[in-house]
């Protein structure tokens, strides 16, 4: 009797199936989540450690967008269906929490802010003409797994995960979908309605840590935007200037213990445009977790793609930076050497540096 039960349970199964068809993306296929330009980019190192910004020619091409060109590829799921059926939704699996996409009887939807690198499971249901639940067969694909995980979120530019790049040891990657890094949330732009509900339902945002000064505050929204979907705001200035100044290392290793709190995640940091300050504090909290020279680069410079103009690392507040981390090692010293002794000058416990990685660092 139970073996009669499961081919029926079987049989049912493949009949539903067929109701949808030519589903994509195929199983075993890999979907990239960055533009085309954007790979080009990252694949123009050499051109970007060119002496200055201003000698980047086919870089200069590819950023000379002057609005928001740092919004990431959407996974683009098709599907054809027998006569009568209707799709209702999209169920993906494979990372933090199940998607349940609404579809609404089309053909196809796009699906923004997937993870880098991981194995996404997928299916369809719907409903045939007599208004009988049916369902695809399951498929899987991966996605690409080359950071930066960029984030679509609609009114903010400049918005990418602090994960998914590589310890220069090839022994650790940083964690996906803990830390995000972008643009204010009001002010200059403004974070719309469709924006709350990515931070609310993508990206899950339980903290924000505004990097902004008084003035910069005072300037933007009248309530707080992020209120209504219960978001905590934590307000640490973060001086700029003077970077080699006992002062700015201790606010920034002030900055790094806020980091060191497990509870504060996922969290969403910025200043006004999530370029410089910002830049700034994931730069060294990259380097302290390990991430190599070229990639802390790469990461920053990624920044010009938002709306605020080119960003190199041979612009001014980062040659800035580099010199403030100058004098604890020579040009053959490691970055992420050379952080970790700036930060313990501003007062960084080895403690917090330790639960830092542990917060971040995922064994390959």
């Amino acid at each position: 009797m139970k073996s009669i039960l499961l081919l029926f349970s079987f049989v049912s199964f493949v009949v539903m199936a067929a109701e949808f068809s030519e589903l994509q993306p195929a199983s075993g296929s890999q979907v990239e989540l960055l533009k085309g330009k954007h790979i080009a980019f990252l694949d123009g190192r050499a051109e970007r450690q060119a002496k200055n910004f201003t000698e980047w020619v086919e870089m200069k091409e590819l950023v000379s967008n002057p609005h928001d060109d740092c919004q990431p590829q959407p996974v683009v799921f098709r599907w054809q269906v027998s006569e009568g059926v209707v799709p209702l939704r999209l169920v993906l699996t494979g990372d933090t929490f199940v998607r349940r996409v609404d579809i609404q009887g089309k053909n196809s939807v796009e699906v923004y802010n997937l993870m880098a690198g991981v194995d996404y499971r997928w299916y369809l249901e719907g409903v045939d003409a007599a208004g009988t639940p049916v369902r695809s067969a399951i498929n899987s694909f991966q996605t690409s797994p080359r950071p930066p995980r960029l984030i679509r979120l609609p009114g903010i530019s400049n918005v990418r995960d602090f994960g998914g790049w590589k310890t220069a040891d090839g022994k650790y990657v940083i964690r996906q979908g803990l830390l995000y890094r972008g643009g204010e949330f009001d002010g200059h732009q403004h974070i719309t309605p469709e924006g709350l509900e990515v931070l609310k339902n993508d990206l899950r945002l339980k903290t924000d840590l505004d990097l902004r000064g008084m003035a910069e505050i005072e300037k933007g929204m009248p309530e707080y935007p992020l209120a209504s979907i219960g978001v905590q705001l934590i307000h640490k200035p973060m001086p700029g200037s003077e970077y080699a100044t006992l002062r700015h290392k201790k606010a920034v290793a002030e900055l790094m213990h806020i980091l060191a709190n497990p509870a504060v995640y996922p969290l969403y940091t910025h200043c006004w445009g999530g370029a410089d300050r910002t830049g700034e504090l994931i730069m060294l909290l990259q380097a302290i977790l390990g991430v190599g020279d070229e990639e802390l680069f790469d990461d920053y410079e990624m920044t010009s793609f938002g709306r605020w103009g080119e960003r190199s690392r041979h612009s001014e507040v980062y040659t800035k930076v580099l010199a403030a981390l100058a004098e604890y090692g020579d040009d053959n010293t490691p970055i992420s050497i050379k952080a970790e002794a700036f930060l313990k000058d501003g007062g960084l416990s080895q403690q917090d540096i330790d639960t830092l990685r542990a917060i971040f660092l995922k064994k390959l």
